[in-house]
């Protein structure tokens, strides 16, 4: 069985170095804008990193490298005991050649996960699926999307998001239309594409909620009295530029009131190359955070450690629950409301243009209060996804493997 993987992030895409850093010149432009940036934060108190002189990887999403290893593995475990042989592509990468290369030899082509079809306030589509229903419509291989989702950035929870505008929804009616399968990880999502398609559409979740911890190792066990709180803040980007830079102060001072209220400690969890400042400049404003970052399936353990979680990357959060860790999560975009949503746990969304110290502090202290109950909540949502997932992929992976069997013609 030989699966075309079409994901954001492949793992030759992962280790691509962003141009700024490709060059010596680069790297020392991007050394210097560093300094004046550490100098705004610790002498005026002020956030004005930029995200591309951060990010030597343009393509280390950590929640993007989790949906990928998600889908082989639940690929893998659907298709079984066929062999898998996995050909990984990054969104982007495409092409009319490709095409004819799994025409030749691919038994299924997979659309990977997260937030495929991204439209603005206006219900502007982005380009990606109009470029690659171009090429879904010459293949001959069956077509799915797996845990994929709409996200929309919103400015504030009063933000208005209604659905695509006319020339958007043709293109995400057309891809819908090329799809054999289509698994969907929210509600919103469901909804919208559903009204799109006529073909069902399943509610399963998103695949990173499924994904397998590495085997445990020892670690060290701390003696720390007080609850354990996990931290991630997004910065990828233009619009969570200037929601650090608006929020940043914010955080830092809800984070010394709750470690003064509870005797907590932080860990912050990085999610890509570029945070890898966030947890500098809370330590410069007084707030000391032990900092931890890698492959997924290895941070899912220290995710397990927590007490609870307070983030603002919906990934973060999926591999918080995934872990059966509750979290507080500041939604800034439709999705992080739906992933929330779909667990039952909305009340612990915040609004990232109403932020306040106080919101921040009532939040994380009722979750700690509650942990126990809601914990038990989020573990029994996951089940019940898992479940559909499991199931959904399984007798989908029926037929395609009586049509590639020995006995069977390629593709049926």
């Amino acid at each position: 069985m030989k699966i075309y993987l079409y994901s954001a992030i492949s793992q030759e895409s992962a280790n691509r170095l962003s141009p700024i850093f490709a060059t010596a010149s680069g790297r020392a432009k991007a050394a210097l804008a560093r300094l004046r940036d550490m100098l705004a934060w610790r002498l005026l108190g002020q956030f004005k990193c930029r995200q591309y002189n951060y990010a030597e990887h343009p393509n280390s999403n950590a929640g993007d490298i989790a949906i990928r290893h998600a889908l082989r593995q639940e690929l893998a475990t659907a298709f079984s005991p066929a062999p898998v042989d996995f050909v990984e592509l990054a969104w982007g990468d495409l092409t009319a050649e490709w095409v004819d290369r799994m025409n030749a030899d691919g038994d299924l082509f997979v659309i990977g996960g997260s937030g495929y079809y991204q439209h603005d306030v206006k219900g502007v589509l982005n380009r990606q699926p109009a470029a690659d229903v171009e090429h879904l419509r010459r293949m001959r291989c069956p077509i799915a999307a797996i845990g994929i989702g709409v996200n929309c950035v919103l400015q504030n929870h009063d933000t208005k998001v209604g659905g695509f505008d006319a020339r958007s929804e043709a293109i995400v009616r057309e891809s819908l239309g090329l799809l054999s399968l289509c698994m969907v990880r929210d509600v919103r999502s469901l909804e919208l594409l559903q009204s799109l398609s006529v073909k069902p559409v399943v509610l399963a979740g998103d695949s990173a909620l499924f994904l397998d911890a590495a085997p445990r190792t020892p670690r060290e066990s701390s003696d720390h009295p007080g609850p354990v709180i996990g931290l991630n803040f997004p910065f990828h980007g233009p619009f969570s530029e200037s929601m650090l830079a608006k929020n940043l102060p914010i955080y830092a001072g809800a984070l010394k009131t709750l470690r003064d209220k509870t005797g907590c400690r932080f860990v912050y969890f990085q999610h890509s190359d570029a945070e890898a400042v966030i947890p500098k400049l809370l330590g410069w404003s007084g707030v000391a955070v032990e900092t931890v970052s890698g492959d997924p399936r290895e941070t899912l353990l220290r995710y397990a450690s927590l007490t609870v979680h307070f983030c603002g990357m919906l990934h973060s959060a999926i591999l918080s629950t995934n872990a059966g860790t509750p979290c507080v999560n500041v939604a800034y975009d439709i999705k992080n409301r739906g992933f929330l949503q779909l667990l039952g746990t909305e009340r612990f969304l915040l609004d990232p243009g109403r932020l306040t110290e106080d919101a921040i502090v009532k939040a994380v202290v009722t979750m700690i209060a509650e942990r126990d109950a809601v914990a038990r909540q989020i573990r029994a949502r996951k089940a019940e996804l898992r479940a559909t997932f499991t199931a959904t992929l399984r007798t989908f992976a029926e037929p395609l493997l009586e049509a590639t069997s020995p006995s069977g013609s390629r593709r049926g």
